[in-house]
């Protein structure tokens, strides 16, 4: 898992500011956060055998990061901590019906560099999966693409938030996740002309890059685009009560990768994913919101099957 490790400082309150107003929260924590590092939570708790490559400051917050991770099991061996570097913080804001903002300071995320991935990476397996995100420098994402194409590895790139990374470099993923905003800003960032939705965009995408794409539509559920020209639409289970929808995403993305590591097909791989998603929109917070393996097996056993 190569991407941001925050520490996520986050807000309840009934409805966000208006321009000027001052609000009082009616709950306020501090929790492990960051794309990466969430992803790489999500990861390890729903089964994955995760390393983090990353960077922190070296501040209460880092040694929080590495302690938050490695409770959740994950290797932190390339986890830097840079001197005089403030770890990556967030204001997370999150009102009644669940919904979020979200200002981020990149920290000591910013200093993670190429030669850093490359460090990570070099004695990784053959066939072993990388994930990257779009929090961390273009150069580390580029970085973690070339050494999956030297090394035979998969890379999984969420390009969250999007960021203009060289066509090459997208194409470089084995499975490009997005949701519907970031699916069409990659899908315009390329050229591929006026776009209807997302799933115009990841349809787009696919036959451009030339594989799997995958656009999440958050309540609805996501769209898989496999690059033998299939198409699945997964459909989300329906949620009584919303609560946080912080991280979501990002529970999608590392349960994705722990499944498709663990030998399951894209599709399905997706299918539990999704379930493992909306769960956690029914939990405060982040990775503290995400099932583990369990909770996913028993999911999966009280559907009697999968989203379809």
């Amino acid at each position: 898992m190569v991407g941001s490790a925050n520490i996520d400082r986050c807000y309840s309150v009934i409805s966000f500011p208006r321009a000027g107003e001052t609000l009082n929260a009616t709950a306020y924590t501090e929790s492990l956060g960051g794309k990466g590092a969430n992803q790489a939570a999500a990861s390890a708790l729903a089964g994955g055998l995760v390393r983090f490559v990353g960077a922190v400051g070296d501040d209460p917050g880092g040694a929080s990061v590495r302690d938050a991770l490695e409770a959740r099991g994950v290797e932190t061996t390339h986890l830097a901590r840079h001197a005089g570097a403030a770890t990556g913080n967030a204001a997370v804001v999150v009102d009644e019906t669940g919904e979020n903002l979200i200002i981020v300071a990149g920290g000591a995320n910013l200093l993670l560099s190429g030669a850093d991935v490359r460090s990570a990476l070099d004695g990784a397996a053959a066939g072993s999966l990388v994930v990257a995100q779009g929090e961390i420098p273009a150069q580390a994402i580029a970085a973690a693409a070339r050494l999956a194409k030297e090394r035979e590895l998969s890379l999984l790139l969420n390009l969250a938030p999007f960021v203009p990374l060289e066509e090459a470099v997208i194409g470089a993923a084995s499975l490009l996740v997005v949701n519907a905003t970031e699916a069409i800003d990659t899908a315009a960032h390329l050229g591929l002309g006026q776009l209807s939705d997302a799933t115009d965009a990841a349809t787009r995408l696919r036959d451009r890059l030339g594989i799997d794409v995958i656009a999440t539509l958050g309540g609805e559920g996501c769209i898989v685009m496999a690059k033998d020209g299939g198409s699945t639409a997964i459909d989300a289970p329906a949620v009584e009560h919303v609560v946080d929808t912080t991280g979501a995403g990002d529970a999608f993305v590392g349960i994705l990768a722990a499944r498709r590591a663990g030998g399951d097909d894209l599709v399905a791989a997706a299918r539990v994913a999704t379930l493992g998603a909306s769960f956690a929109v029914q939990r405060r917070g982040t990775a503290e919101s995400y099932p583990d393996a369990d909770d996913l097996d028993a999911l999966v056993a009280s559907l009697g099957a999968v989203p379809r």
